[in-house]
């Protein structure tokens, strides 16, 4: 039977719409100057041609823009929920793994508890695996990691977590989610006093040169971040203001990097560091 034009273009839109969900992380983490555009995109098509399955990946990545990018917490917040509610209503189980992770690590954290969203990430790692959808798996495993490490989940627990999904991401060859997952193994193993000493120098602090050449090779600004973020934190318990000093300054320059889960700990070691400095000069 030969399709109508009306299908053809349908189907048109619907492949295009798939290629730009793929895009959208890709640019994000890479080309972050171009992710607003592949999601306004997004959001333009569903408008156009009326709502799909693949709606709610739209609007989940223009409520995680408007969050983090924009500063509008209360607008994206709201689309965060919409989309949300596509999921729900169009049953899109497919898109869930690439949905959940905008939402409960990105937009929800700013209004709601850490803990609240430690359950729907550890869904959306066990769906997207079974469903085949391994990049966002293992990304949301990652940021299950990420949000665990703020809401002070017990180190033990949370290292057998890691090495769990450390093991997943290396069958699955995942290098580049690996990179997200690396700097919080590092610093709970610090915490545990497990820490590799080929990745610890003069202060305790993580030498991040490896993670760090791959991050900039990929121009990964998050995980350049993190690494920063990880070694202040480190620094700062270890009352190695100095080092500590260098990381924030740092760490200023790639500030839009750090996650909304984990702005609260750059903020507070950032001040502990200020006052520890300002009392010795």
């Amino acid at each position: 039977m030969v399709a109508s034009s009306c299908e053809t273009y349908d189907c048109n839109k619907l492949a295009a719409m798939r290629i730009m969900n793929l895009m959208f992380a890709y640019t994000l983490n890479g080309r972050p100057v171009f992710a607003p555009l592949v999601a306004m995109r997004l959001i333009q098509t569903t408008i156009i041609n009326g709502q799909s399955s693949m709606a709610c990946v739209g609007f989940s990545a223009f409520a995680m823009l408007l969050c983090n990018g924009l500063g509008e917490i209360e607008l994206g917040i709201r689309y965060g929920r919409l989309s949300l509610l596509l999921l729900e209503k169009f049953d899109a189980k497919e898109w869930l793994a690439r949905v959940y992770p905008a939402v409960h690590a990105f937009c929800l954290p700013f209004t709601d508890t850490l803990s609240n969203q430690l359950k729907p990430l550890l869904i959306s790692h066990r769906i997207g695996l079974g469903s085949g959808d391994i990049e966002f798996s293992m990304l949301s495993a990652a940021m299950y990691v990420g949000v665990a490490v703020n809401a002070s989940m017990p180190l033990p627990q949370l290292m057998a977590d890691i090495e769990t999904f450390l093991g997943l991401m290396e069958l699955h060859n995942q290098t580049n989610v690996i990179q997200f997952l690396r700097p919080n193994m590092q610093f709970v193993m610090h915490m545990m006093g497990r820490s590799d000493k080929s990745l610890v120098r003069k202060g305790g602090a993580m030498n991040e040169q490896h993670p760090m050449n791959e991050a900039i090779s990929t121009q990964n600004v998050t995980v350049i971040a993190l690494i920063f973020l990880v070694k202040l934190i480190i620094s700062s318990y270890m009352r190695n203001y100095e080092d500590a000093e260098d990381m924030a300054m740092e760490l200023a320059n790639c500030s839009t990097g750090v996650p909304c889960f984990s702005s609260a700990s750059m903020y507070l070691h950032t001040g502990i560091v200020s006052v520890a400095l300002s009392n010795k000069r």
